[in-house]
């Protein structure tokens, strides 16, 4: 039996174009390869998620909320633990202030109750310094009046009354370390609260 011819060349020609990729598939092979696509390896390292700027800015605020805390908790506990030993254990400093006898207990033990109420400020501010900064203002307006007061008392004692002088600019010396401070860690997060709002 003879194959015709056209019916040969025909054949030849559907053979061709059914394995012989076009232009067209070629470029789509070429943007679509198993390389260029994201591999799909549990075990491949994932691409590193940049931080968003708005992520460095709460924990520099928060940070600065936890100073502000800190600092004023510390002083807050000194000045509590000093009241603390007054009422309790006033004789143990009646002859640090040229004081005696129950009248100099007392004196003393109204002194540290005049502490307690001047630290009351304190808590609030401390649980939520950026909520109430009011009363960050107090407390440093607070711990500034003291300071001075102390120093214009000690500035009025002569050398005969050396042991009150030294127990009052002791007194002096901490509430300028602590208003210090205070004044500082205050001033970061007041600082942040502009610069978020």
């Amino acid at each position: 039996m003879v194959a015709n011819p056209h019916y040969q060349r025909a054949k030849m020609r559907i053979s061709h174009t059914q394995i012989t990729p076009q232009p067209a598939q070629l470029a789509h092979l070429k943007y679509h390869t198993p390389m260029n696509e994201a591999p799909n390896n549990p075990t491949a390292p994932a691409a590193p998620v940049a931080e968003q700027p708005g992520n460095h800015t709460r924990k520099a605020h928060v940070a600065r909320v936890w100073i502000a805390r800190i600092v004023f908790a510390a002083v807050f506990a000194i000045n509590v633990e000093c009241a603390v030993q007054f009422i309790a254990h006033p004789d143990v400093f009646v002859a640090s202030y040229e004081l005696s006898g129950t009248t100099g207990c007392v004196a003393l033990q109204a002194l540290g109750v005049a502490f307690l109420m001047w630290n009351c400020t304190y808590p609030a501010f401390i649980v939520k310094p950026q909520k109430f900064t009011v009363l960050g203002w107090v407390i440093l307006a607070q711990q500034a009046v003291g300071l001075v007061g102390e120093l214009a008392i000690f500035s009025t004692l002569g050398a005969e009354h050396a042991a009150l002088a030294q127990a009052i600019l002791k007194f002096a010396a901490y509430d300028g370390a602590g208003l210090v401070l205070m004044a500082v860690a205050f001033g970061l997060l007041l600082a942040r609260r502009r610069r978020i709002g």
